[in-house]
């Protein structure tokens, strides 16, 4: 039995991941790397009763619709990904959001409780929104982005040493 897939630099319809649920029935785990719509496409569809982890990585090609049906679906882990993704998965415990952006307008985790056990997100003020879904999160892998200090006096990047041309006295 196929326990995990993975998609590369695939281009889809949006409907080869639903149907009987035999068909996929031991499918734990799912890897998409690069994988587009077809035209006139807008939904990517998922639905099993076994999927317990979605690893997604798919840059500007993934626009559209994810939705995700998966009763079983614990881990996310999302790279980059330009969708709209409505999870429904009340057994969601870990999640890696590899993106700065969030917007709850967008991304909806329906059925998922408020408590996570792993969480990975990189700071950024849409990010932020994402924390405050989850109440409790055991525990929690926090990127910091912060932006490069310049040189009142040239406009140069410096970290913690004085700027060298103030040094010279140039």
């Amino acid at each position: 039995m196929l326990a995990t897939l993975r998609i590369t630099y695939a281009r889809v319809d949006g409907r080869e991941l639903e149907g009987p649920p035999g068909a996929r029935a031991r499918l734990t785990k799912l890897v998409l790397e690069k994988v587009s719509l077809l035209d006139g496409a807008s939904i990517f569809s998922i639905r099993s009763g076994s999927l317990q982890e979605l690893e997604m990585s798919s840059g500007n090609e993934f626009t559209g619709v994810l939705r995700l049906a998966t009763p079983e679906f614990q881990v996310l882990n999302q790279w980059c990904i330009s969708c709209d993704p409505v999870i429904a998965a009340p057994k969601l415990s870990e999640l890696k959001w590899h993106t700065r952006f969030y917007d709850p307008s967008h991304h909806h985790f329906l059925e998922a409780g408020r408590h996570l056990r792993r969480m990975k997100v990189e700071t950024g003020s849409p990010t932020m929104a994402l924390m405050n879904r989850f109440d409790i999160v055991d525990e929690l892998n926090l990127t910091l982005s912060v932006e490069p200090v310049r040189c009142a006096c040239c406009l140069c990047k410096i970290k913690l040493t004085p700027c060298l041309k103030r040094k010279l006295g140039l």
